[in-house]
C-alpha cells in the first residue's frame, strides 16, 4: 500500500497552483513557451519578400554583427548607400582590406543579386572598386547575403 502511494505522488506535483497529472502535460507546458518564443521571433523577421519587392524593401538601414561590434549599411530610394566598415565584417572583407572606415557609391539590383559600386572612401583602401552578393533570404526585416567567395552574413533592419 506505501508503494502505491508514493508512485502516484511522484506523478503529481503539490505545489500550490501547478498540477501536472502526468509528464506528458508537464512537457507540454514546457514546450508551449519555446513555441511561443520561436513564432515571436519568426514575426520580427517579417514575410518572406518576392523577388519582384527586393527593389522596394531593401531601401533603409541595416545591421550585421561581426563578434560585439555591429557593421552597418545603408541604402537610400535614388541608388545610393553608405557602409560602416569593421576590421573584420562581410563589408569589410568583400570590398575594404580589414580596415574599419566607411565606404560610399551606388547600388544595383537584378534579380537577386546585389551589386555595390565603390564612388568614394574615408579611411578605407578598397580591395575592388565593386562587388556582388547573392541574397539567400529576404525577409521584411532580415537580410542574407552570400559573397563570390561563398561568405555568408544576415542584415537585420534597424529603421
Amino acid at each position: 500500500m506505501r508503494r502505491e502511494i508514493i508512485a502516484q505522488t511522484s506523478l503529481t506535483n503539490k505545489t500550490p497552483g501547478w498540477s501536472f497529472q502526468s509528464p506528458t502535460a508537464l512537457l507540454r507546458w514546457l514546450f508551449l513557451p519555446l513555441l511561443v518564443a520561436g513564432l515571436t521571433a519568426c514575426e520580427r523577421s517579417g514575410p518572406v519578400i518576392a523577388p519582384s519587392q527586393y527593389q522596394a524593401i531593401l531601401i533603409g538601414d541595416w545591421q550585421g554583427t561581426v563578434g560585439v561590434e555591429r557593421e552597418t549599411m545603408s541604402f537610400a530610394q535614388g541608388g545610393q548607400y553608405t557602409a560602416q566598415l569593421l576590421r573584420e565584417g562581410f563589408i569589410s572583407t568583400t570590398l575594404g582590406q580589414g580596415e574599419a572606415g566607411t565606404i560610399n557609391g551606388t547600388w544595383a539590383l537584378q534579380g537577386n543579386v546585389i551589386t555595390l559600386d565603390i564612388d568614394n572612401t574615408d579611411n578605407v583602401e578598397p580591395i575592388n572598386d565593386s562587388t556582388e552578393s547573392t541574397i539567400i533570404e529576404f525577409k521584411q526585416n532580415k537580410l542574407t547575403v552570400s559573397s563570390a567567395e561563398g561568405e555568408t552574413s544576415t542584415f537585420i533592419r534597424v529603421r
